[in-house]
């Protein structure tokens, strides 16, 4: 795959990713209420640690945020990059 591809691949796959999540939103991310009850329960324990441990919390719970968001990322274009190649295949036996 040239640089190009991929350049195309990457915008293709974000401009998708933008979509998809938009018309699921409800579906990603939990009700609102449920959200301010845990967001609270987090913010209530962080208070009661030291503030290196809180940090150490934070920094944890950021970085598996991260992880987690560029392991989709990455099972995604490994599943377009999949559907191209079998485009090609398909191709070569028309």
């Amino acid at each position: 795959m040239t640089n190009r591809d991929r350049e195309f691949l990457n915008t293709v796959i974000g401009e998708r990713l933008e979509q998809l999540y938009e018309e699921h939103i409800d579906e990603l991310r939990p009700h609102k209420d449920e959200l301010i009850r845990l967001e609270k329960g987090y913010w209530s324990a962080l208070d009661k640690l030291s503030e290196d441990d809180s940090e150490a919390i934070q920094a944890f719970t950021e970085h598996t945020f991260h992880q987690s968001a560029n392991v989709e990322k990455v099972m995604y274009r490994l599943g377009v990059i999949d559907g191209i190649k079998l485009t090609k295949i398909f191709d070569l036996y028309k």
